[in-house]
């Protein structure tokens, strides 16, 4: 049973970052400029949400059974991730040798290992799939440490662990762009020791929900409440550039996760809606990682073919078109690729979450849905 709150939240969060890589150059309406100037913020949005959805399975395994299956994590997370990923890679490959920008075997390897976020890869923008994976296998280590320890004794130093990431990527991030003669955002945007706390909050978040009571307290406070207020800690990022803003990679960063991490508790509280429109969003959200796989070779590939042969001159049409397409092939993609693939995984191995762990409302529970 999906979350409607989350995969709303989802389908924003990839709006955001639609919008952000369409060239608005031409735009002179002050929500379009804002849009490109922090539409990359919707990434920090799925940071969090990834922390905090992905440690909450392992959470409710743990209280269902008292430990966790790392093999069967590790395995579900890579047909989620895996198999869409790679056939991007392949169409990027066979295209851009096609079109005379043929990529490097390098360039290749680093794609497919995960660290084009410090390395040239095929595409730029699968920085973030490099943070996520660096994750999962970095909560996965730390699972694996408290399981030799004793993990029913050790469980509870999650928090100061990821407390003390927090603060310690803070720290790295200051030391390295705040004294920079020529700062260049891009040095310090996409590096996993310079992210990686967004992703460590939302586990927070997720222990604090299924350890320390955190949902009955969420419970008693509107949702729009940490909502509004999670926006107005995001909208910092639609001001101030972080082309010439230092500061919104460093003390920003910390800033847009935590107004993430309240959306987040807000939004969660939505568990279904009668609402077609409502639902209609969150069908989106829910295929929100096959949109974003594909909307830069839309944005790269498609649009400007479509423009030259249909002679498209209206900027807010073509983007229009852009936006269009990019959630219509994004959601051919979910459809034809990812679900086929995520219903081979549920069949071979099975989600350790399915029964519901003493506790742990239904209605609040922050692991349903989780891809």
């Amino acid at each position: 049973m999906r979350n409607l709150g989350l995969d709303i939240i989802r389908f924003f969060a990839v709006l955001l970052v639609v919008g952000h890589h369409y060239n608005f150059s031409t735009f002179t309406n002050w929500i379009f400029k804002a849009w490109i100037v922090g539409g990359w913020v919707g990434v920090d949005l799925f940071f969090v949400i990834s922390g905090y959805l992905i440690s909450s399975l392992l959470f409710r395994e743990y209280q269902n059974s008292g430990t966790v299956n790392l093999k069967r994590f590790l395995i579900r997370r890579g047909f989620k991730i895996y198999p869409p990923f790679w056939l991007l890679t392949l169409v990027s490959v066979i295209i851009f040798s096609a079109t005379k920008q043929k990529r490097t075997g390098s360039e290749i390897i680093t794609e497919l290992l995960f660290i084009q976020n410090y390395l040239p890869g095929v595409w730029l923008f699968t920085w973030s799939l490099a943070i996520e994976e660096h994750f999962y296998l970095g909560l996965a280590l730390l699972f694996k440490i408290l399981k030799s320890i004793d993990i029913t004794k050790s469980i509870k130093f999650i928090p100061i662990i990821c407390v003390s990431i927090c603060v310690l990527v803070l720290f790295m991030r200051f030391r390295q762009i705040i004294n920079v003669e020529h700062y260049f955002y891009f040095m310090y945007h996409f590096r996993t020791d310079l992210r990686i706390d967004a992703l460590c909050f939302g586990v927070l978040i997720s222990y604090l929900v299924y350890f320390k009571n955190l949902q009955q307290t969420v419970e008693r406070i509107p949702a729009k409440i940490p909502v509004l207020v999670g926006l107005l800690m995001l909208l910092p990022a639609f001001i101030y550039p972080r082309e010439t803003d230092r500061w919104v990679l460093i003390w920003g960063l910390t800033i847009f996760y935590i107004g993430s991490a309240l959306i987040v508790l807000g939004a969660s509280k939505l568990n279904n809606s009668t609402s077609k429109l409502l639902n209609f969003l969150g069908s989106l959200g829910a295929a929100s990682y096959s949109i974003y796989l594909w909307h830069m070779p839309v944005r790269i590939w498609f649009l400007p073919l479509l423009i030259k042969t249909t002679q498209l001159s209206n900027p807010a049409f073509s983007f229009g078109v852009y936006v269009f397409s990019t959630f219509i092939i994004g959601w051919i993609m979910h459809l034809l690729v990812e679900k086929p693939v995520l219903a081979l995984r549920d069949y071979f191995y099975k989600d350790a979450t399915n029964e519901l762990p003493v506790g742990v409302n239904l209605k609040f529970s922050p692991g349903s849905g989780v891809g």
